[in-house]
């Protein structure tokens, strides 16, 4: 790091708001002859001796896409009228009007076309009603990809095309033979790497990894090498601040400050957005200066597929022993016991390292890039109920929070001003990746925990980073950038059963940053999802300030949260916010959180809380539950189960299907007896010139509301209406069908089943603010 460029170029920290497969190894009595049952072509015969292993091409398809509308009406009709139909008649209006049209974008071309926006967003977000046809594409698309035989692979393909990489990826048939597959693939590495290889002495190494794991684990380190290679060729391209007068900024710098854009550096500096290099850096191939996401993300996917096309669990429990270093970090295989890796004793920068087994502890990255010269960790542990954690470094500020590391946490300010002592941590870990790919598998369905304070557990920065579990009762703990978060990057959190615990503050459980993309799929259990409320009077700690909330509450941004960065007020390089989803497949669950949370969206950012059926509880201050506010798209979605909405927490505002400034915001039930206890502005609610949808479907339902502007209410307020936005649509609409309902309205019982009505505008000098309630018997189709 040449210290000269942290004075010119960065500056003090900005304050911002397929196919099947089938894998044969000879060496071992495996049959071939899978590959024609699995309907994919024969790649012929391996050899007759040695260490041989076949794997077949794989091909992860990009996701099917919903098609909208026709010439006359940009979104899709029922083949009848329905609920929502009958509602929208009531105040003249009907699906092909919500929307926004050219004229309604009033704040400037360096707001709406900032260069930082995701593909599907404007074509979305400009017609309201395609949101859900929308949003139920990306659920069945990662429903599909669990469920596949490579899940990893698929879903990560999912969460690629929506980050820009949109067509299908390929990894290539693979067929190693010979005496020495592992070692030849060692060689191949270490001399592409720019070292010298020592066959004899990885000869003597690879003796201790019986034939069949040897032939294995050499497509696995070819596409470690690969992917190596597409990451240096991904950053080809970007100037990284280069002048005749200066070198620019070097790897290990960018990999150190990357992140400080949204998260505090431990040294409070951060790379300024303002730099044109930074800019450039970011966008991507767009501005031809740029980071090659799409390089990397398809380098990302093919390496999964390798993995998973290894099939390694059939070697778990086998003694197997290796550990060499390269230029691009240590091979490790360990055997079937109870080993513990230390930082100390094992260094930082993996490139792979497969256990067999045991109850194991890692202290070390774990499937995580350690550093710039570290671009890809892969990390398979094949079984035991193992603990993946860090040296704690206990800090004076840390309180009942989490243990520091060596990095320490932020001096404990005023929580009404601003953050209290945020973990500094500036080490990623457990499926994570900054410059880089960061892959951790952990399989067995074994009783795991995961512990890391930031950038980790399903994280990326221009990088993928994915942690994939595949059941036990697991518990997950991080403080911030954790749980399937991307940060101008992929982060994927997969865990495919158990009663699972995810506990953090801020930025984590499927939260995406500018062009980012991050996924926390649970497929099955009873699971907690705890964000810190916040709020000392009831339980929280207020740590990450937020404005709503000042000293009681946290920013969370958490439970499907896509945020992007608002600069009006400091430099004006606006970044639209990325995809966050959260998608629980199974089980009676608990979601608790601060403000934005549960399906939410900031700054042309997109939100997603889809549970698809079970009991659930769902509590949130401010922004919760399908909300959303400045230009954002958000939307919660609970398929089936009696559900009860914030009977533990009391509810601040601004939640429940509210749309808040040019957003489009969605919270749909679709069935069972729910219970809601909501504020004001709530229950499908538009705020100036938002879109604001409530639909509960089914069941006998209990509504509980206080304050104004609810259950279809709409605002625009008096010193917008009397300028240019009186003219730009603003709707909320409430729809609950079916079943016996009863409603509390300001401490008052009102009948309100089986009738329609009106939000009252109190505003003269538009027209354009519309709001409507309609509890009926029928149906609501959002094709």
């Amino acid at each position: 790091m040449r210290a000269p460029l942290l004075a010119t170029l960065l500056v003090a920290t900005l304050t911002v708001a397929a196919c099947s497969d089938s894998t044969s190894s000879v060496a071992d009595g495996r049959s071939a002859d899978a590959d024609a049952d699995a309907g994919l072509d024969a790649i012929g015969d391996a050899p007759a001796s040695g260490d041989a292993s076949v794997v077949a091409r794989y091909c992860a398809p990009s996701p099917a896409m919903p098609s909208y509308g026709s010439s006359s009406c940009a979104v899709n009709k029922p083949a009848q009228p329905d609920l929502l139909d009958d509602a929208l008649g009531k105040i003249g209006l009907d699906r092909c009007a919500l929307g926004y049209v050219e004229s309604d974008k009033l704040a400037g071309a360096a707001i709406w076309d900032d260069g930082f926006r995701l593909p599907f967003y404007d074509a979305v977000h400009q017609h309201a009603l395609r949101a859900p046809p929308f949003a139920r594409a990306v659920l069945a698309a990662l429903d599909d990809a669990v469920a596949a035989e490579r899940p990893v692979t698929r879903a990560l393909k999912v969460a690629t095309h929506f980050a820009g990489d949109e067509g299908e990826v390929c990894s290539e048939a693979t067929s190693t033979g010979g005496d020495a597959p592992l070692v030849d693939a060692l060689v191949a590495l270490i001399d592409g790497a720019g070292g010298s290889a020592d066959r004899a002495a990885l000869q003597r190494a690879a003796a201790g990894v019986p034939p069949s794991m040897r032939a294995a684990l050499a497509p696995i380190i070819d596409a470690i090498a690969a992917t190596a290679k597409a990451r240096d060729l991904a950053l080809r391209d970007a100037d990284l601040g280069k002048t005749q007068t200066s070198p620019g900024v070097e790897l290990p710098t960018l990999y150190q400050y990357l992140t400080s854009i949204m998260l505090r550096s431990k040294s409070g500096v951060t790379i300024a957005p303002r730099e044109t290099w930074v800019q450039n850096l970011l966008r991507g191939e767009a501005s031809g200066k740029g980071f090659a996401y799409k390089v990397l993300y398809s380098a990302a996917v093919k390496l999964a597929s390798t993995v998973e096309g290894a099939q390694l669990e059939r070697f778990a429990g086998v003694d197997a022993k290796l550990d060499v270093q390269t230029p691009l970090g240590r091979v490790i295989v360990g055997g079937p016991g109870d080993d513990t890796y230390e930082p100390k004793t094992h260094g930082t920068a993996i490139a792979l390292l497969v256990e067999t087994g045991g109850k194991d502890t890692y202290r070390i990255p774990a499937g995580a890039t350690s550093g710039a010269e570290n671009p890809v960790s892969v990390h398979v542990d094949l079984g035991g109920d193992d603990r993946y954690g860090y040296d704690e470094v206990p800090h004076a500020n840390d309180g009942a929070r989490l243990p520091s590391d060596a990095d320490g946490r932020a001096p404990a300010g005023d929580p009404k001003t601003g953050n209290g002592p945020v973990s500094l941590s500036e080490t990623s870990r457990q499926g994570a990746a900054r410059l880089g790919v960061g892959l951790l598998f952990d399989l067995g369905k074994s009783k795991d925990s995961y512990r890391s304070l930031r950038l980790s557990q399903g994280f990326g920065a221009l990088g993928v980073g994915v942690l994939y579990d595949d059941g036990g009762d697991d518990l997950y703990e991080g403080e911030a950038g954790v749980q399937g978060a991307g940060i101008f990057g992929v982060g994927l959190l997969l865990d495919m059963a158990g009663k699972d615990t995810y506990r953090t503050y801020h930025a984590s459980q499927g939260f995406a940053f500018v062009l980012g993309v991050g996924v926390l799929y649970d497929a099955a259990g009873d699971d907690a999802y705890l964000a810190d409320v916040g709020d000392p009077a009831q339980g929280g700690d207020p740590l990450y300030f937020s404005s709503q909330r000042a000293g009681t509450g946290n920013s969370s941004f958490v439970q499907g949260a896509g945020f992007g960065r608002r600069a009006d007020f400091s430099d004006q390089v606006f970044m639209s916010g990325g995809l966050g989803v959260l998608r629980d497949a199974d089980g009676d669950d608990r979601y608790e959180a601060s403000v934005f949370a549960q399906g939410t969206g900031y700054w042309f950012g997109t939100g997603i809380l889809a549970d698809k059926r079970g009991k659930d509880q769902y509590d949130g201050l401010w922004y919760v539950q399908g909300a959303s506010a400045h230009f954002a798209l958000s939307l919660q979605i609970d398929d089936d189960g009696d559900d009860r909405y914030n009977q533990k927490l009391v509810p601040a505002a601004t939640s429940i299907g509210v749309g808040h400034d040019f957003s489009v915001s969605f919270h749909i039930d679709g069935g069972g007896n729910d219970v809601y206890q909501a504020p004001g502005l709530s229950l499908g609610a538009g705020n100036e010139n938002g879109f604001g949808f409530f639909f509960n479907l089914g069941g006998d339902d209990r509504y509980e509301t206080r304050g104004k502007r609810t259950l279809g209410g709409a605002s625009i307020s008096a010193a917008s209406a009397a300028a240019a936005r009186a003219n730009v649509l603003n709707v909320g609409v409430f729809v609950d069908s079916g079943g016996k309902d009863t409603y509390r309205i300001d401490g008052n019982d009102e009948t309100r089943d089986d009738s329609d009505w009106i939000y009252q505008s109190t505003n003269t000098t538009t027209t354009k603010e519309h709001g409507v309630g309609l509890d009926g018997s029928g149906s609501v189709d959002l094709p």
